[in-house]
C-alpha cells in the first residue's frame, strides 16, 4: 500500500482490523475506541501478528505504537540479510523467549554498519 505522501507500506490483510470512523469494530461486532497518531484517544491492546516480528514490549505489556514498525523493520532487514529471521525457533514460546532475551546473533563478518543498524532497530526500549 502507498500513504497519501506516497510512502511504501508493508501489510498484511491476514492481520487486520476493520476500521470505522476512529472506531474499531472487533469480530464480534462491539466497538473500542481508537487513536490515531497525535491524538489522545487510548489504542486497543489485543496482539495481532507473526509471532517473528513482535516486539518485547507487546509481550511485557501489550504495548505498541510507532516503535512496533522499527522492531518489524529490524526484523525484516536481519531476514533479508541473513536469510533467516533473528529471533527463529522451531515454536512460538522459544520465539517469544528469544524476543524477550534479545538472544539474536549476527553472523561472521556481517557489516558492522548493518549490525549497528539492526541492533538499533531492535532496541528493546523504545520510550
Amino acid at each position: 500500500m502507498v500513504t497519501d505522501n506516497n510512502y511504501i507500506k508493508i501489510i498484511d490483510f491476514g492481520d487486520c482490523r476493520v476500521m470505522e470512523d476512529d472506531k474499531e469494530m472487533s469480530s464480534s461486532g462491539s466497538e473500542n475506541s481508537f487513536g490515531h497518531l497525535g491524538k489522545k484517544k487510548k489504542r486497543p491492546r489485543s496482539f495481532v501478528g507473526t509471532p517473528l516480528y513482535v516486539p518485547p514490549e507487546m509481550l511485557e505489556t501489550n504495548d505498541s505504537g510507532f516503535f512496533t514498525d522499527l522492531w518489524a523493520l529490524g526484523c525484516i532487514i536481519y531476514e533479508m540479510a541473513v536469510g533467516k529471521s533473528p529471533f527463529y525457533a522451531k515454536n512460538s514460546s522459544a520465539i517469544f523467549d528469544n524476543i524477550l532475551s534479545r538472544r539474536i546473533t549476527f553472523p561472521e563478518g556481517m557489516d558492522p554498519d548493518l549490525v549497528n543498524l539492526i541492533s538499533i532497530l531492535l532496541y528493546s526500549e523504545p520510550k
